[in-house]
């Protein structure tokens, strides 16, 4: 299977993103251009959590590295085929090097999980859902030694009741 195609760059460009920032799939859907700023180490991106009550709590994440390149390949399919600099940030691909001019939808998001876990031949890919990603990522969060504090604050959950099994 070709993964160096405009398909399979958008998909992992959602993933790492979800991944590094701990995304609800709302989150990651509403997601502008202007929200991520690229740096010498990479991407900086803020967005707003969607569970946050009535104190719309921003975060800022970074992405990094080689991942950082990854998501720097989409961003740069998106400014010079598509001429997009602001706006809705995930564009459909092609199964060739192009994107289309037509974002991506819960649907078609919402599979990307599915698709991966199928492409690395894991058991069973629909039991892959979005919220893996942000299950992954607080995972090995705690297991790199994040705080309970630190958890709660980043992942804007409620309280420390969502760590529990996770991190001691």
């Amino acid at each position: 299977m070709k993964v160096n195609t405009a398909f399979w760059e958008v998909r992992q460009a959602v993933a790492l993103t979800a991944y590094f920032g701990g995304l609800r799939m709302i989150e990651c859907m509403n997601l502008a251009l202007e929200q991520i700023v690229r740096g010498p180490d990479g991407f900086t991106i803020t967005h707003t959590r969607a569970k946050q009550r009535s104190d719309k709590v921003t975060t800022k994440f970074m992405v990094v590295g080689v991942y950082a390149h990854v998501l720097a390949m989409y961003l740069d399919k998106v400014n010079n085929q598509l001429e997009k600099y602001k706006g809705r940030v995930w564009y459909t691909g092609k199964k060739s090097d192009s994107l289309s001019n037509q974002h991506m939808g819960k649907n078609s998001i919402s599979k990307i999980p599915h698709e991966i876990a199928s492409l690395l031949n894991l058991p069973d890919p629909a039991r892959y859902t979005f919220h893996s990603f942000r299950r992954t990522s607080a995972t090995n969060a705690a297991d790199a030694g994040a705080t309970t504090e630190q958890l709660v604050d980043f992942y804007g959950w409620k309280n420390s009741s969502m760590c529990k099994g996770r991190h001691t």
